[in-house]
């Protein structure tokens, strides 16, 4: 039996011998290749006007270190399958092979389910030092769905490259769903950029690849663009990339880890740029660096990068870039550094609406979430949340004109600035501030919201809420030289004291403002602002507000009335407002989908009862609109009375990666109110999600029924109870309230036959919101009112108990 299974196995190691099928070629070459084995035992060549195909399961095998060129008008088709790729390596990896190379190919070139491996481009000139898995130049080719590893191009100069791809001169090819991983561009230093892609000079699109763990000794360890170049560099993963290089007597600092733009226009969006890495001397750019042209970042994840400066983003001596609708979070700033989410030196643009969220610049750096210097910038509509620094957490200014408009800073942490810090210097103008909340930022030395020592042209029209330091100037310090007009803010509830004025030098006129404690200046209050939902962080106003028409006489509303104090106008020019509150700032909704929860308000503030149709929608990443995802629907709302609904809203795994606009809407008489809130959602890259095909529900608090009203509490005197949530409830409901004066507080429930059947609190409480929770379990169904009473206020609140 033995010597049979020793007979049987000789005669299949004859039929394998027997049956292998290969060619070897060399020089020039075209027709149809479909032996399971090509061996390349020389320079080959597709001629001018020839044509070569590549069937699927072909291994072409290099025996030394030869290019396989693609000439001019020539046509490669090596087209394999998802079970059946076609292989390009060569045997001895130390050797490599010299790669593809195009050169003003024809159009119809096409590589797809290809493996393209050990390719390496080591000559010293401009051509052929770039490129060491495909060269393309001149060339409109296409690359789908293949596998460029372990490439490099490492004799190349300027502003070559390449270790998986080079692409210049004209050429526009489509890069599509590849894996470029573990390639790299540079030698000892060189200038060689790109390890996974090098774009000059042409108009690729690169488009849904995987681009991981390429490294280059200079700038763009996944992609290098330069040169002029627009590409589309859209839905990829750029992930595990590295850029710089060091020896002992010799560093060059990297930039650009994940991307590196230089004078281009390329368009970055929808792509997951994370866990990206510079290295040595001042580098730059975790994520994505840019110097010159006028490139655009829209709607990415930026997540997780490190550079010394811009963890995430770095721009320098460049102009009208623009960055908008990213989610910029968990990026690192290095030792002594600066941004760890954006960093701008030498330059102007825009950054607008975007989540700067958990980014930091740790040990004497500055700007945890963006840093500029020598800079005029717009930051407009961002939100910036839980960043840290050792000054200015949110934003640090060094000698910069910044624009500050409509911004959210919340709960930043910083030695000084916790919100903002802007510094003097002598090149630039004064920055603006206008339009921004402060809320709960904190500094462990001075100006938990704001510290400057710098003349600031305008800060007007900002709340500050809630912020401190342990030091000076929980909302304000204001070092030695510094000019400061202020007016239509409201400060209030801020700590150790509001506003610290440092130095003889400084000259400080607050105007036209809300602060508490006072503060005094011409047309200056202290009184209770009448936000809309402090335990929500809603700092807006309600009607009968102190602060309504009490901003800068000279200054109008939109609407056309006399400016406002605080960050937000209320809009006269509409009798019933609608309001959208979310319970989170700002959400950020998992790749696998989730929900998120807000209260949604119609306010009737005039006179006379009124029915208003009321719908939501939410736009897109890509600015399109979708919903409506509630309605539309009538409600009729008394007279100074506020509907109140809190709603939930589910957000599927298929809604793409982005920053999100959640919008409502309520047409009354032919007016039209209008309010929204940013959200983030953190996958997926790839394109073509099927949007409408996902839970888009929304549900919660019926907008008809036996739902309460709220009354509305205008200006109180000492107190205001809120909407109690959710209402109707079963078993337990949230009261919420809050106290203009620190007193005494009794909230008590009763039945409607006047019983108590409840005492939620009673007892001392400071100046703030507050809340406590009401449990019907032992109770029938019924209608139950919530009773505040604290230093001379009262207020009534109805509630539904439903079983």
């Amino acid at each position: 039996m033995r010597r049979i299974i020793s007979l049987l196995i000789c005669l299949g190691v004859l039929t394998v011998a027997a049956n292998a099928d290969h060619i070897t070629v060399s020089g020039n070459v075209s027709g149809v290749w479909e032996a399971d084995t090509v061996f390349v035992a020389g320079d080959v060549t597709v001629p001018a006007g020839q044509a070569l195909t590549i069937q699927p399961g072909v291994k072409v095998l290099f025996r030394g270190h030869y290019r396989f060129s693609v000439l001019d008008n020539a046509n490669l088709q090596a087209v394999g399958t998802e079970q059946d790729s076609i292989w390009f390596t060569a045997p001895d990896t130390t050797q490599g092979w010299f790669g593809l190379r195009f050169q003003s190919a024809s159009a119809l070139c096409r590589l797809r389910y290809c493996s393209i491996t050990y390719g390496k481009a080591t000559y010293s000139t401009l051509t052929n030092g770039s490129g060491g898995g495909i060269y393309c130049s001149d060339s409109d080719i296409q690359i789908e769905r293949c596998r460029i590893a372990h490439c490099i191009a490492v004799g190349g100069t300027g502003t070559a490259g390449g270790g998986g791809i080079f692409c210049g001169n004209g050429s526009n090819p489509l890069i599509l769903e590849n894996a470029i991983e573990y390639n790299f561009a540079g030698n000892s230093g060189s200038n060689s950029a790109g390890g996974g892609i090098c774009i000059v000079s042409c108009t690729p699109a690169v488009i849904g690849n995987i681009i991981r763990g390429n490294r280059t000794d200079s700038a763009g360890g996944g992609i290098w663009c330069s040169g002029l170049s627009d590409p589309e560099i859209a839905h990829n993963l750029i992930e595990n990339n590295q850029a710089g290089y060091q020896q002992q007597y010799f560093t060059m600092p990297g930039s650009g880890a994940g991307v590196a733009c230089s004078s281009t226009n390329a368009m970055i969006r929808y792509n997951l740029i994370r866990s990206n890495i510079t290295l040595y001397g001042e580098n730059s750019g975790g994520g994505i660096s840019m110097g010159g042209g006028a490139p655009k970042i829209y709607s990415n994840r930026i997540q997780d990068n490190t550079a010394k400066k811009g963890g995430g983003i770095s721009a320098g001596n460049i102009s009208n870039y623009q960055i908008v609708s990213n989610i910029i979070e968990n990026n690192h700033a290095s030792s002594s550094g600066s941004g760890g989410g954006f960093d701008l030196q030498n330059g102007s643009g825009m950054v607008i609406a975007n989540l700067f969220i958990n980014n930091e610049c740790t040990a004497s750096g500055i700007g945890g979430a963006a840093s500029c210097r020598y800079s005029s910038v717009l930051f407009q509509d961002n939100i910036f949340s839980s960043n840290e620094a050792e000054s200015g957490a949110g934003l640090n200014s060094w000698d910069s004109n910044p624009t500050l408009r409509d911004n959210t800073f919340i709960s930043n942490h910083a030695a000084s600035g916790g919100g903002t810090h802007l510094h003097f210097g002598s090149n630039m103008g004064a920055p603006k501030l206008e339009g921004n909340l402060y809320i709960a930022n904190s500094a462990t030395a001075y100006g938990g919201a704001l510290s400057m020592t710098v003349i600031v042209d305008s800060l007007h029209r900002n709340t500050l809420v809630g912020n401190e330091a342990s030091a000076q100037g929980g909302a304000l310090y204001l070092g030695s030289g510094c000019d400061l007009a202020l007016w239509s803010t409201i400060i209030t509830a801020n700590g150790p004291a509001p506003i610290c004025n440092y130095g003889p030098a400084s000259t400080v006129n607050i105007a036209f403002s809300d602060i508490q404690p006072e503060w005094p200046g011409l047309g200056n209050i202290s009184t209770y602002p009448a936000f809309v939902d402090t335990a929500r962080d809603d700092y807006r106003l309600l009607w009968g507000s102190p602060c309504i028409d009490a901003g800068h006489p000279d200054s109008l509303d939109p609407d056309g009335t006399r400016t406002d104090v605080g960050a937000f106008y209320f809009d006269q020019s509409v009798p019933m407002r609608v309001l959208l509150t979310p319970h989170e700032i700002p959400y950020l909704i998992p790749e696998t989908g989730g929900a998120m929860t807000y209260t949604a308000r119609v306010d009737n503030w005039s006179e006379q009862e009124r029915t208003a149709t009321l719908w939501c929608d939410v736009t897109l990443p890509d600015s399109s609109t979708f919903g409506p995802m509630l309605g539309p629907l009538t409600v009729t709302v008394p007279a100074h009375t506020m509907l109140a609904r809190e709603r939930v809203q589910a957000i599927p795994a298929a809604a793409p990666l982005g920053v999100y606009r959640y919008n409502a809407y309520a047409v009354v008489e032919g007016d039209t109110s209008k309010d929204s809130f940013l959200f983030g959602k953190l996958g997926p890259v790839a394109a073509g999600a099927d949007i409408a095909a996902g839970d888009w529900s929304n549900r919660g608090d019926p907008f008809a029924g036996p739902v309460a009203m709220e009354s509305y509490p205008g200006m109180p005197r000492n107190c205001a109870l809120h909407s109690c949530h959710p209402n109707p409830f079963n078993p337990e409901t949230v009261a919420r309230f809050e106290l203009r004066d620190a007193s005494h507080v009794s909230l008590r429930v009763y039945d409607t036959a006047g019983r108590e059947v409840a005492t939620l609190v009673d007892g001392w409480r400071n100046t703030g919101a507050h809340e406590a929770t009401f449990d019907g379990s032992g109770l029938p169904s019924g209608v139950y009112l919530v009773r505040l009473e604290a230093g001379e206020g009262t207020a009534v609140q109805k509630v539904v108990l439903l079983k």
